[in-house]
């Protein structure tokens, strides 16, 4: 019919569509004449079999309400929970009990993880719905989606309410019971100070090794380290041993144990001996000793204690690296201490060349090249004003002594030491040890501070002498670059900006050569009120890596 009138050149009206149908034009070719024939297509419509509305047909001919009503994918989905929450330590059962902030990614992880039938659906999305902070409500957001019947994939939104549920941990119910600690690591060193302490306090704080610790003790003779697990102790043993020249011993003792479970309980016991010799000590070795090291001197001076022994020899610069394992396979002693310094005045310095390169690595001591040989001639203070009597020795110490300082030395002459034949052999008299700075006051205006550790004392401790070794420690740390490069110091706020005193500013014109730590060295953040005396913290973090080129005051 088409063809009929488009052949006669005969008007054609064009089609009225239904408004309900959809106009396609489709083009198809005749094999005859090449003649375009439009032909309209219309989309399809059905009624829903609940509620009669036209929709567009689907596997279950039913419309959106109509299909909500009739299933329910948050089937088998709590509508609300339990958060059991521990009001002492502020943590939260996952488990095991975990801390977390509100609204956070953990805590969000937590509630998720509790929630029984989502494996079932698939989560699209998730987020907490804001709750009053007394109200003890937790309510969290869930947009999920579930395949139902031929196909059709439906999607709801769930809203999941949390009742926090004060409850107690297990680590703070053995805090109420005589049970408050499973392991101990104890800390001791044979000797008369406690520099050794205060080092390894700072690297447990620059590295925050103490944050599984639960409480510290403090002796006279050292420090207990209680855990609540061995494996934290085990950790922390390790840390100790790769930070300072020490070793360990090990030690369980059965607490209870159930016959019908085969359960026992133990506590641990690790004892960890720190290595004697500290810096600035000088040492002996027998001719046994030293043959077994590589034929090193009889006498050296300590200039650095970490996971190593670092040695010098003040006449020649010849140095030596002691490791952890050779040092208690010899156990040299130390021939003197700091408590046996003698003050010397610098009359005149002569540098002396030597050839560094010479030196074979075995006797090379690193941080060799800060020293500078010289030929030193000193007079005792004490003799100043009473006698001409003057020595010419050879120290390392070249590179920091001038006319007129003040030099700290060993004057093995005067003193009543058991290896007094063996110094008469070496031709061994003074050792010039460090140089001296005067300070009008012991305990200077510092713009920085260090933080401590929160210890609990038992037994008898002398805070006079630990806080004259502390100030002691802290001048070390300013004299020396090398030992505060492991450790944080913090800037105290309004230091700079308060205007000195009167006799303040007469002690900076005569303390003038006394060395500070510069300002870029600093770090901020240090509330004096808070964060001064850092508190062993609970919270669970990995014990960070072990610190090789660690020194030891």
């Amino acid at each position: 019919f088409w063809l009929k009138l488009f052949s006669r050149g005969a008007a054609v009206k064009p089609l009225q569509l239904s408004p309900l149908a959809t106009r396609v034009m489709k083009r198809a070719h005749d094999s005859e004449g090449g003649v375009a024939v439009m032909v309209p297509q219309s989309r399809a419509t059905v009624l829903c079999c609940l509620c009669g509305v036209n929709i567009t047909p689907n596997p279950t001919m039913m419309c959106v309400n109509c299909l909500k009503g009739e299933i329910d994918i948050t089937e088998g989905i709590p509508k609300q929970m339990s958060l059991p929450w521990c009001r002492t330590c502020e943590r939260y059962l996952k488990p095991p009990w975990t801390q977390c902030e509100p609204e956070s990614r953990e805590l969000l992880g937590i509630c998720l993880k509790r929630l029984k039938g989502l494996q079932r659906v698939k989560l699209v999305d998730a987020a907490f719905l804001y709750t009053e902070p007394h109200s003890r409500r937790l309510k969290v957001k869930l947009t999920i989606q579930k395949e139902v019947t031929n196909g059709a994939v439906l999607q709801q939104v769930l809203i999941v309410e949390y009742v926090v549920q004060s409850s107690q941990c297990d680590d703070c119910k053995k805090t109420y019971t005589p049970h408050t600690w499973v392991a101990v690591v104890q800390v001791r060193q044979k000797v008369d100070h406690k520099r050794s302490f205060f080092f390894l306090e700072q690297k447990i704080l620059t590295h925050d090794a103490h944050n599984k610790v639960h409480f510290i003790t403090e002796k006279s003779d050292g420090l207990d380290f209680h855990f609540g697990h061995r494996s934290h102790a085990m950790s922390f043993r390790d840390f100790v041993n790769s930070t300072l020249t020490s070793r360990s011993k090990y030690a369980r003792q059965l607490t209870s144990h159930d016959d019908h479970s085969n359960v026992f309980n133990y506590k641990y016991t690790i004892n960890i001996e720190l290595c004697p010799i500290c810096r600035d000590d000088l040492v002996f070795m027998d001719r046994k000793v030293a043959k077994i090291l590589g034929g090193v001197p009889k006498f050296m001076l300590t200039v650095k204690v970490g996971s190593n022994i670092s040695l010098i020899d003040p006449k020649t610069l010849r140095g030596f690296d002691v490791s952890g394992i050779e040092y208690w396979r010899t156990q040299f002693q130390t021939a003197c201490s700091r408590r046996h310094l003698t003050a010397f005045m610098v009359l005149s310095v002569e540098l002396l060349d030597i050839d560094r390169d010479s030196r074979t690595a075995k006797h090379s001591v690193v941080g060799h090249r800060a020293f500078q040989l010289a030929e030193v001639e000193i007079a005792k203070m004490s003799d100043l004003g009473h006698n001409d009597i003057r020595h010419t020795v050879r120290t390392h110490l070249g590179m920091y002594l001038k006319e007129g300082d003040t030099v700290l030395g060993y004057d093995l002459e005067t003193l009543n030491l058991p290896i007094h034949e063996e110094l008469e052999d070496n031709d061994l008299t003074i050792v010039l040890v460090k140089k001296y700075y005067e300070r009008k006051s012991n305990k200077r205006k510092r713009r920085w501070a260090l933080r401590q550790l929160a210890k609990e004392t038992e037994g008898k401790v002398d805070d006079e002498k630990k806080a004259e070794e502390f100030e002691e420690f802290q001048q070390d740390l300013e004299e020396n670059p090398d030992l505060r490069r492991g450790v944080n110091l913090y800037h105290l706020p309004g230091a700079d900006d308060a205007p000195p005193k009167p006799e303040e500013k007469d002690e900076e014109l005569d303390e003038d050569e006394v060395p500070d730590v510069l300002l870029s060295e600093l770090l901020g953040g240090l509330q004096i009120e808070e964060d001064l005396v850092e508190v062993p913290s609970g919270a669970h973090a990995p014990v960070p890596e072990d610190d090789e080129e660690a020194a030891e005051p």
